[in-house]
């Protein structure tokens, strides 16, 4: 048995899922600078949130695993006994799981006829490529945990919807089918990551993974800094071009302190069609 400090949760396996190095310094790191949320980033986990709390509201009549974040262990045996109760609530928001080692929060679990329907909560306008793992490996750790799962849904905001009537807020799609095709590589990805996570820091190319689908917190770990641009005869005025968005091989812009054009040439990914940091080019005098 893995020690806690080292099982996976959904977060966790996302992590792994863009980058082994990621999840290591995640799990091994967990007070590391660079995992301390800005003000941006609490304004969205805020978001969410409360996109989470609202749609309890569409799925009336359950009840919730109302204790700490931390505590994964007490929530799992409170979800335990709510399941055990006769008679069983209808849903049960923030039902936690631990199987394989792997923790898993459902935002809300809501019984069925046949067995019951797992329902992630999104604060996006669509259903998006990356929920897919995020819902399968819940639905693999909630079948290992010997709950029958028979639905998959990810339940994300309504674009038609129009303030003051919130009636039709949420949108809920089934991705049962979806996520069974995906549930075929999970069992080996969970075991791949528990291993590299007993061994030392793993040695990982940089990529396009570094920045999809989320730009890694770690990512000037891995890139290398680049030098200040200068002008050409040494001296002068420098031109510095940046773009943060796709980079091709080359491109023009023209220098706001000498109007002549210059070359940007990315001196990181060459021939690669993307580069998440900033290029730079010389301004010619």
């Amino acid at each position: 048995m893995a020690p806690q400090s080292l099982r996976l949760s959904k977060s966790r396996f996302l992590a792994g899922l863009q980058c082994h190095k990621q999840l290591w310094w995640r799990v091994h790191e967990p007070d590391a600078p660079e995992l301390v949320p800005d003000a941006g980033h609490r304004n969205i986990l805020n978001q969410g949130n409360e996109v989470g709390r609202k749609a309890r509201d569409y799925v009336p009549g359950g009840t919730l695993v109302d204790l700490p974040f931390h505590q994964f262990d007490n929530k799992v045996a409170r979800t335990r006994e709510l399941l055990q109760c006769d008679p069983e609530p209808p849903a049960i928001y923030e039902a936690t799981f631990l199987a394989d080692e792997t923790y898993a929060a459902v935002d809300i679990l809501e019984r069925g006829p046949r067995g019951y329907g797992l329902i992630e909560v999104k604060a996006t306008n669509s259903l998006k490529p990356e929920h897919l793992p995020d819902v399968a490996v819940q639905v693999h750790v909630l079948r290992r945990a010997g709950l029958p799962v028979e639905r998959a849904e990810v339940m994300h905001l309504n674009p038609e919807c129009r303030y003051p009537d919130l009636g039709n807020l949420f949108v809920r799609e089934d991705v049962s089918a979806l996520v069974e095709g995906v549930l075929l590589g999970v069992s080996d990805e969970l075991a791949a990551q528990h291993r590299m996570l007993e061994g030392s820091l793993p040695d990982v190319p940089i990529g396009d993974h570094c920045s999809r689908p989320h730009v890694c917190p770690f990512i000037e770990r891995c890139w290398p800094k680049l030098p200040p641009a200068r002008s050409s005869s040494g001296a002068g005025p420098s031109c510095q071009i940046t773009t943060s968005a796709a980079c091709t091989a080359s491109s023009a812009k023209r220098c706001s302190s000498t109007r002549r054009m210059v070359t940007r040439r990315c001196t990181i990914c060459r021939p690669t069609s993307s580069c998440p940091r900033s290029t730079r080019a010389r301004c010619v005098p």
